[in-house]
């Protein structure tokens, strides 16, 4: 699957739905280096594709939080500037999953006060 392929994956559809975010999942999963691919997809210009990404990425970092792991500071940084609720809420639970300490500790604590 080409890059532009995988951004387009979680395009159009329902608005409430998921559309094919555990085809994502799995894709991942698979393929581990297409994790900077999903947080990309997670930056998105697009609502949608922001929402069905961090859902994609939060089920990553529940089966394997090893993956998302050295990208902590992508979740800590550029997607909690991101003011979508969806998106926090992912952001929340993925945060639950890391092992977070020090510096990176305080700063979840502060982006969720």
């Amino acid at each position: 699957m080409s890059d532009s392929a995988f951004e387009s994956t979680p395009k159009g559809g329902k608005r409430r739905s998921l559309r094919r975010a555990d085809e994502i999942v799995g894709l991942t999963l698979d393929d581990p280096a297409r994790i900077t691919d999903l947080f990309e997809c997670v930056l998105s210009d697009e609502e949608i594709v922001r929402m069905r990404a961090s859902d994609a990425l939060d089920k990553v970092c529940r089966q394997q939080p090893s993956l998302v792991a050295p990208f902590t500071d992508r979740p800590l940084s550029d997607v909690s500037r991101i003011g979508q609720r969806s998106l926090q809420w992912r952001l929340a639970q993925m945060l639950a999953e890391l092992p977070l300490a020090g510096v990176n500790w305080r700063r979840a604590i502060a982006i969720f006060k």
